[in-house]
Order: C-alpha cells, then sequence, then structure tokens
C-alpha cells in the first residue's frame, strides 16, 4: 500500500499536458505505474483509483502518442465501472477524459455522446452547481465549437461563464477563459463586436 501511494502521488503531479522536462522527470517511474495497475490495484484506495491510469494516459498524450493515452484511458473507464459501477462521479470523470483525448484528435463524433453522457452523470450525482458539471459543460460547449455548432455552443458558453462567476468570482482565471470561450465562439461567426469586449475583459 505504501508503495502504491508513493506513486500515486507522483502520478498525481504529471501535468495534462507535460513539457519535455516533466516527461524526463517521470519516465523513470513510469514502468512502476505500469505494476500499480496491472498488479496492485487492490491496495489502491477507491477515491485514488483513476490516478494510475491518467499519470499514465498524460504522460502518453503529452507526446503524441494517442494510441497508447486512449489504451490507459479504456482500463480506467473499465476498472471504474467493474469495481465502483457506472452511477459513480469517477466513472464520469473517466468518460470525460476519454472524450477529451478523442476531441484533441478531431475524433468529435466519438467525444460528444461520452461528453454528454459524463455531464448528465456529473449533474445527476454532484449537481448543477459543482465545478465537474460546469467543467463537462464547457468542454461539451467547445466541442460544438469545433464542429461549428455556434447555435449550441453559445447558450452553454454563457452557462458556464455565468457559473464560474458564480463559483470562482470574476477574478479567476477559470472565468477569464471563459470569457475568452465565448469571444472566440462570436468571433468564429464574424460577430466582432461582440467579441471585443469579451476578449479586453478576458
Amino acid at each position: 500500500r505504501s508503495f502504491c501511494d508513493n506513486l500515486i502521488e507522483i502520478a498525481k503531479k504529471i501535468p495534462r499536458s507535460p513539457i519535455l522536462e516533466d516527461i524526463k522527470s517521470v519516465e523513470d517511474v513510469i514502468p512502476h505505474l505500469i505494476e500499480v495497475v496491472e498488479n496492485y490495484l487492490d491496495a489502491v484506495s477507491d477515491e485514488n483509483l483513476i490516478w494510475a491510469f491518467l499519470g499514465l494516459a498524460d504522460f502518453y498524450n503529452g507526446q503524441g502518442l494517442y494510441a497508447l493515452a486512449q489504451s490507459w484511458y479504456q482500463q480506467s473507464l473499465s476498472i471504474v465501472k467493474s469495481r465502483l459501477g457506472e452511477n459513480h462521479p469517477l466513472y464520469a470523470t473517466s468518460l470525460n477524459n476519454l472524450a477529451l483525448l478523442y476531441d484533441y484528435q478531431g475524433k468529435y463524433e466519438q467525444a460528444e455522446p461520452l461528453f454528454i453522457q459524463a455531464l448528465e452523470l456529473h449533474r445527476q450525482l454532484l449537481g448543477e452547481n459543482h465545478l465537474h458539471t460546469v467543467s463537462n459543460l464547457s468542454n461539451l460547449a467547445l466541442l460544438y465549437n469545433s464542429r461549428g455548432k455556434y447555435k449550441q455552443a453559445e447558450p452553454l458558453f454563457i452557462q458556464v461563464l455565468e457559473l464560474r462567476k458564480k463559483l470562482l468570482g470574476v477574478n479567476h482565471p477559470q472565468t477569464a477563459q471563459s470569457l475568452n470561450n465565448l469571444a472566440l465562439l462570436y468571433e468564429n461567426q464574424g460577430k466582432c463586436e461582440q467579441a471585443e469586449p469579451l476578449k479586453i475583459q478576458a
């Protein structure tokens, strides 16, 4: 258990988008994380269940090794489903992580239903005013924007902005990011007069 706990703490620190320095600093740990997920998951607590998988997936995803990252995200989803069930926040998080990987690769048709499922689960389990739910909402809005589905994206971006103002305040980086996302949506549609004040505010 101590071996697993120490490695989980390292996995938690692997950035979602690691730079070369990050990759070099953890590459010797990767075989040990694989050992954890393949042989020692019984010693990992439920709350830390996905972290070894996420560390591995982010390590490979950050290098553009999407097939390897996808395998770890899918294994995370499978393990959470078998151990905690489909009606659990970590299952929703695992769905969202896999959807993000598809989204990064432009596989929007695969990503969309996973984003929607993750969003509905988080709404049901955590409520509308939870940051995980807001994050899922933002991811879905970004996907719609990428696909040119502006009418579907706009109300979601507005909802995310209002929720982040309420939950995090107006002087928070995520609120600024929401302002910028809404501005980009308007810019994509040639609505520069609506985009400009949002960009300035962001």
